[in-house]
């Protein structure tokens, strides 16, 4: 059963959106090369105060392909970088 994941990511802690959507790219890349990645879809928009916000969802063959895609050593230096801890991520099937 394929996983879907949904990410509500604000632009928080980059000079730039610029900046901020070089990572977002990278990541996609990374995610195009990983045994298991179905598909990848990147939306942006603006949350109620006006702020842009990106939303990305990624759809997976497993939970595990998806779990290496979040702990691959790329990922995880963006995501360190990243200063919320916690972005909005819902996951579409039982995790």
């Amino acid at each position: 059963m394929a996983i879907r994941s949904l990410l509500k990511l604000p632009i928080v802690g980059y000079a730039s959106e610029a900046e901020f959507k070089k990572d977002i790219d990278a990541m996609v890349e990374l995610a195009k090369k990983m045994p298991g990645f179905l598909s990848c879809e990147l939306w942006r928009s603006l949350d109620g105060a006006g702020e842009v916000v990106y939303l990305v969802e990624s759809e997976w063959e497993t939970r595990e392909a998806m779990s290496a895609m979040e702990h691959h050593a790329e990922h995880e230096v963006v995501m360190h970088g990243y200063p919320l801890k916690e972005p909005v991520h819902m996951r579409v099937v039982p995790w």
